[in-house]
């Protein structure tokens, strides 16, 4: 068990300027506190630095909760808390709310933030000559687009051309980590320093699309992950426990991907539902050590909800591999029990490329059977791309 003190709520403007003013009133000459006098200039002045100390102070309180530690707060998170929020200037609390506070929690327990990947892929250089080589480091990169930076990468090893050689194919690294770098097929055509001997138009290009470009674990993941540390902290035991304990020992498995399903229907034992991760003999194992004693839990693998996709743009210029890969993106993210919501795809589509101008029809089906508006994907299924087909009109 933990001591938690009760938590201070800050002192309104008005409260602190006439404490202080009687204070000094009871022990001084002074009286004239008028608008535009110096005494209360000097007092307002010293009554916002108070109040905002006070505000600093409740924010380090809650800096060593889990659930308020780095958060944006709401008027809701005060009431929560019972602290007054008419008392709150909710601006000023969260400019002292920091993602370092959150990191520090987490910590504490053994949890550290997942600071994200490096997309890589292959890209193939033309060059005018087979002595060309291509030193690691090199930097490719994609158009720009609009008013954003093209995304950068650079090859990880030095390749050099054989005999009669025209071209060369290197791997690469995205420069900075993030699901920026996942870029389809065909957009890095861009050499801002090109090596000797490399040219052509493009002189570069990656013919398969880059993939594992993960982005930096967001506060909320790393909060709800340090909570089912904090519950799981035994060694599993409990629900959290056990799907906590599945995702710490395995990488590429999410929250989202394990479910622990205690139902009637599973005792005396319980059913891990595992989307992905490892094979079944590594998931038995670890459920083996993670189950409380004598309780026995069993690996299920959950049904498959293969999503296709059929959609018709209009528009000039249009990349259709674009949209295919960030439809299949977005079916392939939607995780365990995850619904197909239909102005997802179409936010998904229309974003893909700036081409586009509109959608002319959309249709969808899930294991064969067609569906118009969102597809409810049940706990223990999981959705899958299908067939993505585009059209331009």
């Amino acid at each position: 068990m933990t001591f938690e003190p009760d938590l201070a709520d800050p002192e309104t403007d008005g409260s602190i300027f006439d404490r202080i003013a009687s204070t000094i009133a009871s022990l001084s000459p002074i009286t004239n506190f008028s608008v535009n006098s110096p005494e209360r200039a000097l007092i307002s002045g010293v009554s916002d630095e108070l109040r905002e100390r006070q505000h600093e102070l409740l924010s380090v309180q809650l800096s060593a909760r889990v659930n308020f530690a780095g958060k944006t707060l709401s008027e809701s998170d005060l009431e929560s808390l019972n602290v007054d929020a008419s008392k709150v200037n909710l601006e000023l609390l969260n400019s002292f709310q920091a993602d370092s506070d959150l990191d520090a929690v987490a910590a504490r327990n053994g949890i550290s933030r997942d600071p994200g990947s490096f997309a890589s892929g292959d890209v193939v250089f033309q060059i005018t000559s087979d002595a060309a080589v291509i030193p690691e480091g090199t930097e490719v990169t994609t158009d720009p687009v609009g008013d954003d930076d093209p995304i950068r990468f650079a090859t990880i090893a030095e390749v050099a051309a054989g005999s009669g050689d025209t071209q060369l194919t290197a791997p690469i690294e995205a420069v900075e980590r993030g699901r920026a770098g996942n870029v389809g097929s065909g957009a890095i055509t861009r050499i801002p320093s090109p090596p000797p001997l490399v040219g052509g138009d493009p002189a570069v290009t990656n013919p398969a699309a880059t993939t594992g470009g993960e982005n930096e674990e967001s506060n909320a993941e790393l909060r709800e992950r340090t909570r089912n540390a904090l519950v799981g902290s035994a060694g599993g035991g409990t629900t959290e426990g056990v799907e906590s304990g599945l995702v710490e020992a395995f990488d590429g498995l999410d929250l989202e991907d394990v479910l622990i399903d205690e139902s009637a229907s599973a005792q005396p034992g319980f059913e891990a539902v595992v989307d992905g991760g490892p094979s079944d003999a590594a998931l038995k194992d670890e459920i083996d050590v993670l189950q409380p004693v004598a309780i026995e839990g069993t690996l299920v693998r959950p049904t498959d909800v293969t999503v296709d996709v059929t959609v018709s743009v209009t528009g000039t210029g249009i990349n259709t591999t674009a949209i295919e890969d960030s439809v299949t993106d977005l079916i392939s993210g939607l995780g365990l029990g995850g619904d197909v919501i239909r102005d997802q795809l179409i936010v998904a589509i229309m974003t893909a490329d700036d081409g586009i101008t509109g959608i002319d029809s959309l249709s969808t089906s899930a294991n064969g059977t067609s569906f118009s508006g969102d597809k409810t994907i049940g706990p223990r299924e999981s959705p899958e791309p299908g067939t993505i087909s585009v059209t331009v009109v």
